[in-house]
């Protein structure tokens, strides 16, 4: 059997990496597998990569430029939705000719277009669509927040400068993601049960398979080592307590930056002696803004794509602090298990109903979609120190 993987980067967001791995577990267990991306940043045989050229820069430019003009030319979240308006006709690529099964996975920003998505559901090839983010599910945006007219129809938009209208960008979009489904066998995947759930209520999906598959996870890479000699490979102190957060962007609030700040305020405030004990290490994206955010010592490092490297870093560390604001919770997942694989245990504070693991990566808080806790209910649970006593960074 032949899979094509199909997504926009190879290693950059979490669904590049989930790819990634799901393309070497797919070919270690006798499948023939391949990844067609737009942009490729390693050296692999096995991923394939799109021509890229000035229209392919045109292309993202060109659907930026109609979210803009339907946004009332204001620049808030041009980014946070898609319209998949252009793409590439990837059907007469001989990766796909020769593909048995085609896999997508996160194929916005100028990689496919819905009409790119028409062409290969009518090569009749089966196609899997894994979700990363709601966007499959709704009219434009790939998390929807609080909004449930993806229950039913999108329109009048939160993401659309003055809640959009009755007949929005969202809703053409919507409508137009609607006539692509309509009488077509796609098997969607979800990596986790909170984003199942939610794609079982919107008004897309419905008739459609939804099934949950969890991320994969290499338990031969991501194990435990000496602490000592990784903190030698990081350049980070021997004798210090570090706690470690990290993201593809530092400064995305979505990841729960605030939260991080306000706990370390809050820790600080209650022990003192903390602040030339304790570290934090920050790897992403503008790492660095976090030096005069908090009250310790930060060490900050460069968003991180070789995984040797993130092994390293998940060891140099006893304590793995994750708060995720409406996040898919696949990742989430991913994120705790590599860390997991390091450590006997893990817990992350939850402050919107996420739920927080034990060993064995089993669910020990039940949450639903729907579920927010209030900024007050972080400060009574951070302020207690009971998190930090059981990870050893605060005496009993």
């Amino acid at each position: 059997m032949r899979v094509l993987l199909i997504n926009t980067s190879e290693r950059i967001g979490g669904a590049a990496v989930a790819a990634s791995r799901l393309m070497e577990s797919l070919k270690n267990n006798g499948i023939k597998a391949k990844l067609l991306v737009r942009d490729k940043q390693t050296d692999q045989i096995t991923v394939v990569s799109l021509n890229y050229n000035w229209r392919m820069i045109w292309k993202f430019v060109w659907e930026r430029i109609v979210i803009w003009k339907a946004n009332r030319f204001k620049k808030e979240n041009i980014f946070a939705v898609d319209i998949a308006n252009t793409g590439t006709d990837i059907t007469s690529l001989p990766e796909f000719q020769q593909a048995d099964v085609i896999h997508l996975h996160w194929i916005n920003q100028g990689m496919l277009s819905l009409k790119n998505i028409e062409n290969i559901l009518a090569s009749g090839k089966p196609v899997v669509w894994t979700m990363h983010d709601m966007w499959p599910c709704t009219g434009i945006c790939h998390h929807a927040r609080e909004c449930i007219r993806y229950q039913q129809e999108c329109h009048n938009c939160p993401f659309i400068y003055g809640y959009g209208g009755k007949k929005d960008l969202s809703y053409r979009t919507f409508h137009k993601k609607q006539d692509l489904y309509k009488g077509r066998h796609i098997n969607f995947v979800t990596c986790s049960h909170w984003l199942e759930g939610l794609a079982k209520k919107s008004a897309l999906l419905a008739g459609h398979t939804i099934t949950c598959i969890p991320n994969p996870i290499n338990t031969n890479l991501f194990k435990p080592h000496n602490k000592q000699e990784a903190r030698n490979r990081c350049q980070l102190p021997q004798d210090a307590r570090l706690v470690l957060f990290g993201s593809v962007k530092i400064t995305d609030k979505r990841k729960g930056i605030d939260y991080l700040v306000e706990s370390c305020e809050l820790l600080a405030e209650k022990h003192p002696e903390l602040k030339t004990e304790l570290g934090v290490v920050v790897f992403g994206k503008e790492s660095q803004q976090l030096a005069n955010l908090l009250p310790f010592k930060v060490y900050p490092l460069d968003f991180v794509s070789n995984e040797h490297q993130l092994v390293n870093i998940y060891n140099a560390a006893i304590f793995l602090y994750g708060i995720l604001r409406r996040e898919k919770k696949g990742n989430k997942f991913m994120l705790r298990c590599e860390h997991y694989g390091e450590r006997s245990a893990l817990r992350g504070a939850s402050p919107e109903g996420l739920p927080y693991w034990q060993p064995k990566c089993r669910w020990h808080q039940k949450s639903g979609a729907d579920t927010y806790r209030p900024h007050g209910w972080v400060r009574q649970q951070l302020s207690s120190g009971k998190r930090w006593q059981r990870q050893g960074l605060v005496k009993r």
